[in-house]
C-alpha cells in the first residue's frame, strides 16, 4: 500500500508509480489555480447562507444529497453532556438517544466544517453549533467514506464572549472529569473573528473500582468460577508416562496434572484454584483485573486553542482561515507481563541432536525433583517427565505502565466568493499534523529470560521471595531482562482543493444545480516501535505481553467529484454523484451514487 519513502523503512513499490512522475507540474497547476482565483472574481458577495453545504451534498444550500443526514442539534448537544465533541461521537454506540447505530459509522470519515481531519482533540463541544452525520457509505463524496461521514459545524453567530466550566463525579471512585474553557466571537474591521481556549481533565477508572469489572473469586474455589483472575499467576502443568504401558514416553498414555508454584500469596496471587484451563490439580491464580485500568478510560489531560477568521478582501471575494491546536498527555496501566513456557523431554528417535539440552534436564530436576514442594504423587518420578508447561506471572518486573504524549495542530487558509455567472468557488490548502509519544515499561524478553529459568538465575518458583542464597542473581535477572518501549507516531497531510458550485439550466419549474472540484492530497504517516534493555534493541516478536509492527510511507492522491441535482417535479429531485481518486500507489478508483 506503502511506496518506499524517505525514512528508509521498506514500504511496497506500486506498478502503477509510472503515473504519478509528474507530481511537480500538477503542484504548480494547483498553485496557480489558487493565485488566479482573485482574479477572476466578480459580482456579488457571497451569503453566508448560499456557503453552507450539508454533510451529503457539495452543493450550497442544499438540506440534503445523495444521502439521508442526521443531525445532532446545538441544543441535543448540549443535553448530552459531553465536554468534548471526541466523546460525544465516541458515545454514538449502539443506540443512543440520537438514533445512531455505531456498527454503520464504523471508519466514517470526520470532517470539520466540511474539511476532513485527522481527530477532534482540539473541539470542545460549547464550540459547535451542530453535527451531520451519514450512516452509510460516502465514497462519491468524500475519499475514505466507506463507513459514512461526520461533519462538524463550528459556531459562527456568537457575539460576545462565553464561558464554561464543570466537573462530573461519578458515585464510584474514578472517572472525574474537569472541563474549563472561554470563547470569544466578534467582528474585525469588516471581518468576524472567533477564538477559544479549552481544558480538559479525565481521571482513570480502575478496574477495581467497578462491580462489572473488578476481580472475584472464591479462595480455595475453582477458576471457572473466578472473574478477572488468570490461570497465568504461577502455575505449572507437568506431563508424565504413569508407567502403565510397557513402551515408555507414549504420548496418549500420557498424565498431565496441574500445580501451583510458590506461596501464591500476596502481590495480586488469589492463592490456589482447582481446574486450571481445565486439567486435573490446581493452580495459582493472578487477580490481574485489580490491578489494570479500563481500556477506554486512561488518565487524559488537555489543552486546546482553535480560532476562525472570515474578512471580506474585495468585491466577491472572501478570505478565511482556521487554526486548532491541541497538546496532552495520557496515562494508562496494565498488570505484569505474563508468558507461558513450554518445554518437551521426548527424545526423537529420527533426529537425536533434536532432545532436551542438559541445561533444561537440569532445570526438570530442580523444579520437580525430591525437594520440590509441589505436592507430586508419592511414585512420581521427574524423569518420567515427558513435557512441562509453565504459566508464569512476572510480578517482581512490574506493572505494565505507559505514558503518552500528544500534539497536533490544523492550519487552513482559503479563499471563497463567486464569479461571472452566479458560480461560486471556495479554494484552500490546508496542513495538518498528528503525533503521538509513548513510553512504556516493565517489558520482559522471552529469549532472556527463558535462558535466565533455565540456568537459575531467576526464581521462577516465587518472584516476590526468592531465597537469600539466590536473591542477589535474581534480582540482576531481572534488571537484565527487562525492556522499555517506545513507540514514536506521526501522521501528516496536506491538502490543496477548488470547489466550484453554481446553477445550470432550467428544468420544468426549477433549476438545475451542480457542484465538482480538484483536490491533491499528501500523506505522510510513521509508526516505529522499539523496545530497549540493557542487552540493547529487540525485536518485538520477543517481548512479552506486548504486539506492534514499524512502518512509514507516503501517498499522494488527485481527487476529482462532481455532483447534479435535477429538479423532476415540486417535490420529487434526482441526485447523482461522482468521484475519481488515483493513488499513486494502488491506482485510480471510481465510485458512483444516485437517489
Amino acid at each position: 500500500m506503502w511506496r518506499e519513502s524517505k525514512f528508509g523503512h521498506r514500504g511496497r513499490k506500486s506498478p502503477h508509480r509510472r503515473m504519478f512522475r509528474r507530481p511537480a507540474a500538477r503542484w504548480c497547476l494547483a498553485a496557480a489555480l489558487i493565485a488566479a482565483a482573485p482574479a477572476i472574481a466578480a459580482s456579488a458577495e457571497p451569503r453566508a447562507t448560499d456557503e453552507r453545504t450539508s454533510v451529503a451534498s457539495h452543493i450550497p444550500g442544499s438540506a440534503g444529497g445523495v444521502r439521508p443526514v442526521h443531525v445532532i442539534t446545538r441544543h441535543e448537544i448540549e443535553r448530552s453532556g459531553a465536554p468534548t465533541i471526541a466523546d460525544l461521537v465516541s458515545n454514538l454506540s449502539a443506540y443512543n438517544y440520537f438514533g445512531v447505530n455505531r456498527a454503520q459509522l464504523a471508519g466514517a470519515t470526520i470532517m470539520i466544517d466540511g474539511r476532513p481531519a485527522l481527530t477532534l482533540n482540539s473541539l470542545p463541544t460549547a464550540a459547535v453549533e451542530r453535527i451531520e452525520f451519514i450512516s452509510d457509505a460516502a465514497t462519491a463524496l468524500y475519499a475514505g467514506g466507506n463507513g459514512g461521514a461526520i461533519n462538524i459545524v463550528l459556531r459562527r453567530n456568537v457575539d460576545g464572549a462565553i464561558a464554561w466550566a464543570g466537573t462530573e463525579r461519578p458515585g464510584n471512585k474514578g472517572g472525574a472529569i474537569e472541563n474549563v474553557g472561554g470563547m470569544w466571537s466578534g467582528k474585525v474591521g469588516r471581518g468576524r473573528l472567533t477564538v477559544g481556549v479549552d481544558g480538559f481533565r479525565r481521571g482513570e477508572i480502575r478496574r477495581k473500582d467497578r462491580a462489572y469489572s473488578r476481580a472475584s473469586w472464591k479462595p480455595g474455589g475453582s477458576f471457572d468460577d473466578a472473574v478477572g483472575v488468570s490461570v497465568g499467576g504461577n502455575t505449572a502443568f507437568v506431563t508424565y508416562d504413569d508407567n502403565t504401558p510397557t513402551t515408555p514416553n507414549v504420548t496418549s498414555d500420557d498424565t498431565t496434572i496441574a500445580r501451583p508454584l510458590g506461596e501464591c500469596s500476596g502481590g495480586g496471587y488469589t492463592g490456589p484454584l482447582s481446574n486450571p484451563d481445565a486439567i486435573t490439580g490446581t493452580g495459582c491464580g493472578y487477580a490481574w483485573a485489580d490491578i489494570a485500568w479500563e481500556d477506554g478510560h486512561r488518565r487524559l489531560g488537555r489543552y486546546g486553542l482553535f480560532a476562525n477568521f472570515d474578512h471580506p478582501i474585495g468585491k466577491g471575494t472572501s478570505f478565511y482561515a482556521a487554526v486548532r491546536f491541541s497538546q496532552g498527555q495520557t496515562k494508562f496501566r496494565y498488570a505484569p507481563p505474563v508468558g507461558r513456557f513450554s518445554y518437551d523431554f521426548t527424545d526423537d528417535p529420527a533426529d537425536p541432536d533434536d532432545g532436551p539440552s542438559q541445561a533444561e534436564l537440569d532445570f526438570r530436576t530442580r523444579l520437580l525433583g525430591p525437594s520440590s514442594d509441589l505436592d507430586l504423587p508419592t511414585d512420581f518420578n521427574p524423569d518420567n517427565v515427558t513435557a512441562l508447561t509453565v504459566r508464569h506471572r512476572f510480578t517482581a518486573h512490574g506493572n505494565r505502565d505507559w505514558t503518552t504524549k500528544l500534539l497536533e495542530y490544523d492550519l487552513t487558509t482559503g479563499l471563497r466568493g463567486r464569479l461571472w455567472g452566479g458560480v461560486g468557488y471556495d479554494l484552500h490548502v490546508r496542513s495538518e499534523y498528528h503525533s503521538s509519544l509513548e513510553h512504556g515499561g516493565n517489558f520482559v524478553s522471552r529469549r532472556l529470560i527463558e535462558e535466565a529459568v533455565v540456568n537459575g538465575s531467576y526464581y521462577f518458583e516465587d518472584p516476590l521471595n526468592p531465597p537469600d542464597d539466590r536473591a542477589a542473581a535474581h534480582r540482576q535477572a531481572i534488571r537484565d531482562t527487562t525492556l522499555k518501549q517506545k513507540h514514536d507516531a506521526v501522521t501528516q497531510r496536506r491538502t490543496a482543493r477548488l470547489a466550484l458550485n453554481g446553477p445550470g439550466p432550467a428544468l420544468l419549474d426549477s433549476t438545475v444545480r451542480w457542484a465538482g472540484g480538484l483536490e491533491v492530497n499528501h500523506l505522510e504517516q510513521r509508526s516505529i516501535l522499539t523496545f530497549t534493555g540493557r542487552s540493547g534493541t529487540h525485536d518485538v516478536s520477543d517481548v512479552l505481553g506486548q504486539g506492534g509492527a514499524s512502518y512509514s510511507g507516503e501517498r499522494l492522491r488527485w481527487s476529482a467529484f462532481g455532483e447534479l441535482r435535477l429538479p423532476l417535479r415540486r417535490s420529487w429531485t434526482v441526485a447523482l454523484a461522482a468521484r475519481h481518486d488515483s493513488y499513486d500507489d494502488v491506482g485510480p478508483t471510481w465510485s458512483y451514487q444516485a437517489a
